[in-house]
């Protein structure tokens, strides 16, 4: 009756797959909500990866926010920006740079410009 017991409540148990990257304090957040999770650590091939998946994932919730919302998400962006910055030994100073380079060189979106054709 046990077995069956314990077979019926893992049965039960809401299980979401999750298989994305994860910030740093998210399984202890998990846990104090009264739940549980499996985490599991990135070898340097996998975390980059996964790093390149996020910011896709996160430029998509900047690209879905409302007016309310687009601080935060804009910040997940720059949290991964600089995650992959680092991953890559990258100084910030150095993206900071390339942007103002091609800024000089190609210029900013001030205007509000759409390419809408070219013709040869």
């Amino acid at each position: 009756m046990m077995v069956l017991a314990c077979c019926l409540f893992f049965l039960l148990m809401k299980k979401t797959i999750c298989n994305k990257l994860i910030r740093d304090n998210i399984p202890e957040i998990i846990e104090k909500s009264g739940k549980e999770c499996d985490v599991k650590v990135l070898d340097d091939e996998e975390y980059i990866h996964k790093l390149k998946e996020k910011i896709i994932e996160e430029v998509h919730e900047v690209y879905e926010a409302d007016k309310k919302d687009i601080v935060g998400e804009l910040a997940d962006v720059l949290e991964i920006i600089e995650a992959i910055e680092k991953y890559y030994n990258i100084e910030h100073g150095a993206v900071e740079k390339k942007k103002q380079d091609k800024a000089i060189k190609n210029g900013r979106f001030d205007k509000k410009l759409l390419l809408v054709e070219t013709r040869e």
